[in-house]
């Protein structure tokens, strides 16, 4: 039982790590110049950290027989349904931690195992991201991450 929760716990990101492992990425961004950056949130001590990325490409439009979508060949701004944020108006990613540790505990457990340093953001948007046309240069992968102090 005492293995679990140790599992459990290496899996689990206080947050002080989580702004820990945010800020890494930041820093190893700036050196890359690949964009991430941390945003404080106005009158708060919360901030958020963010990636601006535009693409351009075809997209589909309504045509004149039957509703049925066509594509176009003229780049056009992208419209974002279900992802953005009703505050920044943003598409985002959020970390929640219902069924983030579900994938994540073989990649957290694969680098313990191999006595691998990890940086649990440059993971998971590792994972993540792709789904959305968002990659990490391999560097995240192999960096260095020093691991945040363990709870007292």
């Amino acid at each position: 039982m005492s293995g679990e929760l140790e599992k459990a716990r290496d899996l689990y990101l206080e947050e002080a790590a989580f702004r820990l492992f945010c800020k890494q990425l930041v820093l190893h961004s700036q050196a890359l110049g690949d964009g991430w950056v941390w945003e404080d949130m106005k009158e708060s001590e919360d901030g958020y950290m963010k990636k601006t990325l535009l693409k351009a490409g075809p997209v589909s439009a309504p045509s004149r027989d039957c509703g049925q979508r066509s594509p176009r060949d003229e780049p056009a701004e992208l419209e974002l349904e279900a992802q953005e944020h009703p505050l920044l108006g943003q598409a985002f990613f959020a970390l929640h931690p219902c069924r983030t540790q579900e994938f994540m505990s073989p990649i957290v457990t694969a680098a313990k195992g191999e006595n691998r340093s990890l940086n649990y953001i440059a993971a998971w948007l590792s994972v993540v991201g792709p789904v959305v046309g968002l990659s990490l240069p391999l560097s995240y992968a192999t960096a260095a991450w020093p691991s945040p102090a363990a709870p007292d």
